[in-house]
């Protein structure tokens, strides 16, 4: 199926792919985000566009931002470009564009090319033989501060100060030391992230901090509070996963109440912002 400009169709890009690397994998059919359309690629000298033709109807800017806003269609959609992306990202290397991303013709499309072609050649030359791990720190709060009680030593030190003050004097001094407890714990808990996360960037290429989820997010009962990506070239991956693995079993054994959710390989979602201008509607995905 070739693309071309109708009235009643849009393009809507996926990712940029290496020609060379397509020219010499073989592909079955791949489903377009929109029955009956099939995924196609669309090949410039050196960089293959990943696209797909969607229905004008549902994907102008007008009617796409109505329907991001509808809970169940966007979800349904992200999942597809997600997905659609982790295949591509066992054949290819991938520049993965956000979702949403349209194009009015093919003739608009050639032109972004055109335009941004070095920074897209850069940008694949970056992205070969790498890819983006997640890792996000979930603390239960209570079981954190307990652990800092029992093993700081300031801590038992200020109680033992306490214990011989007067019983009218100690009241207000315990409650002091709870805030001051509360106070320490936190700086601790992002001391021990960050301590961490300088050991993973000693295995990766690049890294980004994300701002932490809500629980209602989440979904979890313990409060995020560490969000961050990597990547990872994928001869530095069994290193940077060991690093994790030792950690991760560390605080479990540990019971401090730190606990580590590692996702990927991801294609390089967060390391491909070469394009923050011309026709796109951004939206992130889930899960990123």
């Amino acid at each position: 199926m070739n693309v071309s400009a109708q009235t009643n169709t849009l393009i809507y890009l996926y990712a940029f792919i290496p020609s060379k690397e397509y020219e010499q994998t073989e592909l079955n059919s791949l489903e377009g985000i929109e029955a009956p359309y099939e995924v196609e690629f669309i090949s410039f000298p050196e960089m293959t566009a990943v696209v797909t033709k969607v229905p004008e109807e549902e994907y102008s800017e007008a009617n796409l931002q109505k329907n991001v806003e509808n809970l169940r269609w966007l979800q349904k959609k992200a999942y597809h470009h997600h997905n659609l992306m982790n295949q591509l990202h066992t054949h290819f290397t991938v520049l993965p564009l956000k979702f949403g991303t349209i194009h009015e013709t093919k003739s608009r499309l050639e032109k972004v090319v055109e335009n941004q072609e070095n920074n897209i050649l850069t940008m694949l030359k970056r992205l070969k033989n790498k890819e983006e791990w997640s890792v996000k720190i979930y603390a239960d709060k209570d079981q954190f501060v307990s652990s800092f009680m029992e093993n700081n030593s300031d801590v038992k030190k200020k109680k033992a100060e306490i214990n011989q003050l007067s019983p009218g004097k100690q009241f207000f001094a315990k409650k002091k030391m709870n805030q001051w407890i509360d106070e320490k714990a936190e700086e601790d808990m992002i001391t021990l992230c960050e301590e961490f996360h300088e050991k993973l960037e000693q295995y990766s290429m690049d890294t980004e901090l994300k701002k932490n989820w809500e629980k209602k997010i989440t979904g979890r009962k313990e409060e995020m509070c560490w969000n961050s990506v990597y990547l990872v070239e994928k001869n530095q991956k069994e290193q940077f996963l060991d690093c994790l693995q030792s950690k991760k079993e560390e605080a479990e054994n540990g019971n401090i109440g730190l606990f580590y959710e590692i996702t990927g390989p991801w294609p390089a979602y967060h390391f491909s912002q070469f394009m923050e201008r011309g026709e796109s509607h951004a939206a992130r995905e889930p899960g990123k």
